[in-house]
């Protein structure tokens, strides 16, 4: 395979894909500098985005998710979540998410380390968090007011001496000053649902990012407080990032849900549908992996049971992690096999149509691979089949070139 570095331009080349080559050009988009990655796979031209756009493109920030055994400091950053909803602070003019730090709160009960983002530490409130007020507002300390955005942050070292976010007077002169650091009264801090977070206009991805694989890990701690096997209340391992059972030895892993997202066209149409409940938008086919089956094999049979359609040559895209849900998600595309009339499935759809290329209206946000995927087909970067000729069988996912 290809495989493209935005961060330093250099390219490698597998010798399965001889004919294969990338370049890059830089484009405006969305108030942002992004990449556009060309590649030429089969004697066919395919262009595709390569710039901060899915809820996981953080660049040049980076996220550690290695697991620690460590306490929680004045300056790290304290993540509380209360009926699924987490404490945060949003600043319409500079488009930034803000969490509380550990010193701008009170007794929030045991903090379990998570991630760090750049070297910033993120841990989890176990308890209630209040915080400390001063003159009927809710302020930020000293330190918190100079910490810069999480992805202008030093990339993170890899060992476990995580460097801190720089401190005091000399940081906030180090790095140009936003609009809204101006204002002087900061965002007040409230609880917002994932789904709240997922429509504020942002400048970057990577409180957003940081929001939704910190509610998986919650979501995770929240579930599996007792065993599972014998019901006794399970404890933190010190080790590796696991509950244990200290009555039968269990050890419990954080759940990670297997799913596909599935491109089905035909010729210069998409197969775009709408779910019965929960997101309202655009979407495409998509399912969760069953025992026993291979990702290739859950894109036949979601395909099947939810649109009645035979698929042909299935090829990989590209993967997202998707919190929200503790989703791992695999995108590809496919073909119809035959008869393309659908039979749409009412308990899980209300809508299902070939919509033709220029037609198809994308989600709201650029965050979810559905989005990238419809997007991805619209402006042409994902030719149909006519376009890229007919494979024999889905074995084209091995001559696929991937970014990363």
């Amino acid at each position: 395979m290809l495989n493209f570095r935005p961060e330093d331009g250099r390219k490698r080349k597998d010798r399965r894909l001889p004919d294969a080559w990338a370049k890059t050009k830089n484009k405006k988009g969305n108030g942002r500098d992004e990449q556009s990655l060309l590649f030429l796979v089969q004697g066919h031209i395919f262009a595709r985005d390569g710039g901060s756009t899915m809820i996981q493109d953080i660049a040049p920030a980076r996220l550690d998710n290695a697991f620690r055994d460590a306490a929680a400091e004045a300056s790290d950053t304290l993540v509380s979540f209360e009926n699924g909803k987490i404490l945060a602070a949003y600043d319409p003019e500079a488009e930034r998410l803000r969490f509380p730090c550990v010193g701008e709160c009170g007794d929030a009960g045991e903090a379990v380390y998570l991630f760090s983002v750049s070297g910033r530490r993120f841990f989890l409130a176990e308890g209630e968090v209040s915080l400390r007020k001063r003159d009927g507002d809710m302020p930020r300390p000293a330190a918190a007011e100079s910490q810069p955005p999480l992805s202008a942050v030093v990339p993170a070292a890899s060992d476990s001496q995580l460097p801190r976010p720089a401190e005091g007077p000399a940081a906030s002169e180090s790095r140009p000053p936003r609009a809204a650091e101006a204002s002087s009264s900061p965002a007040p801090f409230t609880r917002f649902s994932l789904q709240e977070l997922r429509a504020l206009k942002l400048r970057e991805n990577t409180e957003i990012f940081a929001a939704y694989t910190a509610y998986h890990l919650w979501n995770w701690y929240r579930t599996s407080r007792f065993c599972g096997a014998c019901g006794s209340p399970t404890a933190y391992d010190h080790t590796e990032r696991a509950k244990v059972c200290p009555a039968c030895g269990n050890r419990i892993y954080p759940r990670i849900n297997p799913a596909v997202i599935v491109g089905v066209t035909r010729g210069d149409s998409l197969l775009i549908t709408r779910y019965r409940e929960g997101f309202r938008h655009n979407a495409l086919v998509a399912g969760f992996a069953e025992i026993g089956e291979t990702l290739e094999e859950t894109v036949q049979r979601e395909v099947m049971e939810e649109v009645g359609l035979k698929v042909r040559n299935i090829r990989y895209y590209k993967s997202q992690p998707w919190g929200i849900a503790s989703d791992l998600l695999a995108g590809f595309f496919c073909e119809v096999d035959g008869d393309d009339t659908i039979r749409m499935d009412p308990h899980e759809l209300k809508y299902a149509e070939w919509v033709p290329r220029k037609e198809i209206v994308l989600q709201p946000s650029d965050y979810s691979l559905t989005n990238e995927m419809m997007k991805l087909f619209r402006d042409g970067g994902w030719p149909s089949g006519e376009e890229r000729g007919t494979a024999p069988d889905r074995r084209d996912s091995d001559q696929l070139c991937s970014a990363v």
